[in-house]
């Protein structure tokens, strides 16, 4: 059987930077206070950037020195895009040249690159890929309502993704995906250029609706009993793990997790400091930052467990060597 290994990382960020401190002159709130309670310093938000744009910045970085027309697939992953079609997928094949490969977007929302690593594992096992690309681009600020101090803190914009390429040996050892969609009105979003009546006051349909305690309740239950079922299945404790990389959601429920199944801070790493909560690109952009300051070798040596949760709502886990 073929399986897909990640070859490459790369990742693209808006130039405009914006500092906790910019979002007091208009939300109640500090500095202090946002770093408290998520860790967050900083975000970047798109300004002349959109998901397209980011995803073909970092496509572009993943297929330098090599021909685009030897990807089979480029598989996107965003809940932001700016039109319903064509995809952000097919925009992206298109402007980079990829003209033999299938191109398709999916949305689960912030599971969505482990989800979107299953499916591209798919192709290469059932032998209709031997290359490809999986990017996750959001521009999360386009569907904020920036006086909402329960979102506007939390999400900022990005792009992320790898060049999967065939391998012998599996670089997916196990994993878990799970939905449930009876809880999925805690976390809800319209569409970002979608046409509302000015009448609506709510703002429920238009712009990212949270409860934060019930999401927060559900991720440290849930997210950290299937972590445990996935280790505990395949005969791993969590100290055999080399890193454990969770969607930065928010560095609380990070650390929450990483003690209540043991695992030191320093296997734990995180970015969301610098780039807050970027939905499904995050996990590809930290795998990025980690491959360029050399922790991350992709030699095939280091066991790896990758967790995405997030709306839907949606939750899953992926163990790797990488």
């Amino acid at each position: 059987m073929v399986y897909g290994r990640i070859s490459k990382t790369a990742s693209a960020l808006p130039k405009k930077k914006v500092h906790n401190q910019e979002l007091t002159g208009f939300l109640t709130t500090s500095d202090e206070w946002i770093r408290e309670r998520t860790g967050i310093e900083s975000r970047h938000v798109a300004t002349s950037e959109d998901a397209v744009s980011l995803g073909i910045e970092t496509a572009r970085k993943l297929v330098a020195g090599r021909d685009p027309a030897e990807l089979d697939f480029v598989i996107v992953t965003t809940m932001s895009a700016e039109q319903a079609m064509p995809a952000v997928a097919a925009s992206i094949q298109g402007a980079i040249g990829a003209k033999n490969a299938l191109a398709f977007d999916l949305n689960s929302a912030c599971s969505g690159f482990v989800v979107g690593l299953s499916v591209a594992e798919s192709l290469f096992n059932s032998g209709q890929a031997k290359t490809g690309l999986l990017i996750s681009t959001e521009t999360m600020s386009t569907m904020l309502d920036w006086g909402d101090r329960r979102t506007a803190i939390l999400f900022g914009d990005g792009a992320g993704g790898v060049l999967l390429t065939a391998a012998n040996t599996p670089m997916i050892l196990a994993s878990k995906l799970q939905s449930a969609g009876d809880t999925s009105q805690v976390l809800t979003s319209g569409y970002p250029n979608a046409h509302y009546s000015e009448h609506d006051e709510s703002k429920a349909e238009r712009y990212l609706q949270m409860d934060g305690r019930a999401v927060m309740a559900f991720t440290m239950k849930a997210v950290k009993e299937q972590i445990q079922s996935l280790l505990d299945e395949n005969h791993l404790s969590a100290s055999a793990l080399d890193f454990l990389l969770l969607h930065q959601a928010n560095r609380r429920i990070q650390e929450k997790i990483a003690q209540k199944l043991g695992i030191t801070p320093e296997k734990c790493p995180s970015n969301i400091a610098k780039i807050g909560n970027t939905s499904s690109a995050s996990l590809p952009i930290l795998l990025d930052d980690l491959a360029k300051n050399g922790e991350l070798r992709f030699d095939g040596t280091q066991k790896t467990l990758l967790a995405g949760f997030g709306g839907g709502l949606t939750w899953g886990s992926m163990l790797l060597t990488l």
